[in-house]
């Protein structure tokens, strides 16, 4: 689900568009898991952001949004 979140805020979609991303390839937000409302906390923070130009710093800055929620980090797709 994580790598799904990254393709989420990467392509700065909105909640709404996350959920029927999501639902497309069989995926779903619980409203029932603490880290899945997490994950659309950031989703809907930066889908009203304006572009980053540098991607990795904006998934740094969800990283420790994240961290600060309790949540691991999203997985690094620059190793």
């Amino acid at each position: 689900m994580n790598c799904l979140v990254c393709i989420c805020l990467a392509l700065q979609l909105s909640v709404k568009e996350s959920i029927d991303l999501l639902s497309r390839i069989e995926r779903a937000f619980s409203p029932a898991n603490p880290v899945h409302r997490i994950y659309l906390e950031v989703i809907d923070m930066y889908a009203k952001m304006e572009l980053i130009s540098d991607d990795e710093d904006m998934l740094m800055d969800a990283d420790d949004y994240l961290e600060e929620k309790g949540v691991e980090p999203l997985p690094n797709v620059y190793v």
